[in-house]
């Protein structure tokens, strides 16, 4: 995202705004998983009664653990790396007595990384594009690409699916979140604006409902909307008192509204 011009202590309040709503689509990948690692239960065989459904989650759930078996296995070789790397460098730590940080993660590392299991998401994305299945191979492969930086992908492979759910349908709301979140990560709020509010208009899922009008409040901020800015947040505390977004995160953001705008609080 763009920096801000603020500095010092009120530096806080923009990395709270940042916070806020680069990492929003973390959490739909996160009910996407859930939705996979369900199938053998209810959500199977309750939501998802036509056999050809459950054919097409039952391979989902195939490419999930080959997607996961590839973490892992990922995982343990960056750990034995590291731990050569700590052994040779014992006595050449840095100057606070840490070791380097890890390097961002690029779209590059995730074609070596992840290139050929990536194509096999594609490929079942179009081969069951009607089915909900479709929907959540589409959730976690964004998240993927997400995670190494790699938003146009990302976004790519979201406009495959975004368009066919009902808005009534639950995977409407995940996609259109995902999609929002990753438009901001992408530093793309002017784009991500009508998305959300589609989703603040949509009156079916009050949890998703809180959640976008507060990243459309910073949304707003950070395109300096502010009168459009205050009206979603003050709506977020209206709408949704007892929420955290109403209660913690929406009055710090109207504090980063008066600074961007030079005033006291």
């Amino acid at each position: 995202m763009a920096k801000s011009p603020l500095s010092g202590k009120d530096s806080t309040l923009q990395y709270k705004l940042t916070e806020f709503i680069a990492n929003w689509w973390q959490t739909f990948v996160l009910i996407a998983v859930l939705l996979i690692l369900g199938f053998g239960g209810a959500v199977s065989y309750q939501a998802f009664e036509r056999q050809k459904e459950k054919q097409a989650q039952n391979k989902l759930y195939v490419l999930h653990k080959e997607m996961q078996n590839e973490t892992i296995a990922l995982e343990k070789s960056d750990q034995t790396e590291t731990a050569a790397n700590q052994k040779g460098k014992k006595n050449k730590l840095t100057a606070k007595n840490k070791t380097p940080a890890k390097p961002t993660k690029t779209p590059q590392m995730l074609a070596k990384d992840y290139g050929s299991i990536l194509k096999k998401y594609v490929t079942f994305i179009r081969k069951y594009e009607n089915r909900k299945a479709s929907y959540m191979a589409a959730i976690e492969a964004a998240s993927l690409a997400a995670k190494y930086n790699d938003d146009h992908r990302a976004e790519s492979i979201l406009k495959m699916v975004i368009n066919r759910p009902s808005k009534n349908d639950l995977f409407w709301a995940l996609l259109n979140g995902q999609y929002a979140g990753i438009l901001i990560h992408d530093n793309k709020c002017a784009e991500a604006i009508p998305v959300l509010n589609s989703i603040v208009n949509n009156s079916a899922y009050s949890f998703f409902r809180s959640h976008a009008l507060l990243r459309l409040g910073a949304c707003y901020i950070e395109t300096k909307n502010y009168n459009r800015a205050q009206d979603a947040l003050v709506r977020v505390q209206t709408d949704f008192p007892q929420s955290v977004a109403a209660r913690f995160e929406a009055p710090i953001l109207k504090r980063l509204i008066l600074l961007r705008q030079g005033q006291k609080s």
